[in-house]
């Protein structure tokens, strides 16, 4: 069955359905993810690329996609977020857009069950849910399109080999096939810093404050904490960082970038510029173990209202800015977070 080969591969994806000769790939990527990729000449067998990337961890983020019986299979890092269905829904308005959350077959009554949801016109339609028990069951089809209004519930516990069945059912209608056994899909990879042909302002306030760019490996302090206090200070802060080394080479970044009246408050690691009418933040949040945020926020008064808008570049990003295992990793998902950041929301900081 089909849920069996998804199930023992541990793949989630995205199926969108009635695309022919797509040949946008990389327009694609960066719509969803603000950042640039280049194409490979690497193939894989899509049930086995779990087993693929797990293992290497060095490597630049990746993405996959495939053509397959008229549609478009998308396997990539982040993907659940709404902002990431709102994106791919502004790239194909029209086509059925299916997110196969997890399917696990094997295990407990607690550890196995499925999602799937499929979305038009950024429309929820369908939406089948198994996952452990007493925890909100779910067969939806708004449009009757796979499963009759008769057998649809909310909030009823349903046995799982029949929400199973259901799912398996839908899919292989779907994908027009019974197995992946034989699918191959292409890798995207993104273009990372050194890679860069152009040397924006961003760049060059990346390369000034990181202590070093390569691919050697890192660790964060909580995991070398023994080896972290038999070193020098130089050492410890490029082989083992602290949150509080992390936080300050962002935040002389953002020194070399923003505007000279915003006032750094070291405590709070947030630039802020006040006056009259509003009051503009740039925070720097998070930790090694959490992954770094950066935050835009804005808040004013209107007709005696406190208004606020907030933007969290990991949201945007579809990513936590992570250390990534190398400084070169790191590098390159700052570049992005700080590009799509200054692109979209500094602007409107300082209007």
């Amino acid at each position: 069955m089909l849920i069996e080969e998804i199930s023992k591969s541990n793949l989630s994806f995205y199926i969108i359905s009635d695309v022919e000769n797509f040949t946008n790939e990389i327009e694609l990527l960066k719509t969803l993810r603000n950042v640039d990729y280049k194409t490979t000449e690497i193939e894989k067998n899509f049930l086995d690329l779990e087993d693929f990337e797990r293992p290497k961890p060095h490597l630049p983020i990746s993405s996959y996609i495939g053509s397959f019986n008229n549609t478009l299979i998308l396997k990539d890092t982040g993907i659940y977020s709404d902002t990431y269905v709102e994106k791919l829904t502004s790239f194909f308005p029209n086509k059925l857009i299916t997110r196969v959350v997890f399917i696990t077959i094997n295990g407990n009554e607690s550890t196995s069950g499925g999602i799937i949801q499929s979305f038009l016109k950024g429309e929820l339609v369908l939406h089948l849910r198994k996952i452990g028990i007493n925890n909100n069951d779910i067969v939806y089809d708004k449009n009757e399109t796979f499963i009759p209004q008769e057998k649809q519930s909310d909030g009823i516990e349903i046995e799982k080999t029949f929400l199973l069945t259901l799912i398996n059912n839908v899919l292989e209608k779907i994908l027009g096939t019974n197995s992946l056994k034989n699918f191959k899909i292409t890798k995207y990879d993104q273009i990372r810093f050194l890679e860069f042909k152009e040397f924006d302002k961003i760049y060059r306030a990346i390369e000034r404050h990181l202590p070093i760019i390569n691919d050697n490996e890192i660790s964060s302090a909580q995991i070398g904490r023994e080896l972290r206090s038999m070193l020098n200070d130089e050492k410890k802060g490029l082989l083992f960082p602290n949150a509080k080394e992390v936080n300050e080479i962002i935040a002389n970044i953002f020194s070399d970038l923003i505007d000279d009246s915003f006032v750094y408050l070291k405590s709070k690691k947030t630039f802020r510029k006040k006056n009259d009418d509003y009051v503009a933040r740039i925070v720097i949040g998070g930790s090694n173990r959490t992954g770094f945020s950066i935050i835009f926020d804005k808040s004013f008064k209107e007709q005696n209202k406190n208004i606020s808008v907030t933007k969290f570049m990991k949201y945007e990003m579809e990513n936590e800015l992570t250390l990534g295992e190398s400084w070169h990793n790191f590098a390159t998902q700052l570049y992005y977070h700080l590009k799509c950041g200054f692109e979209k929301y500094y602007p409107l900081l300082i209007q």
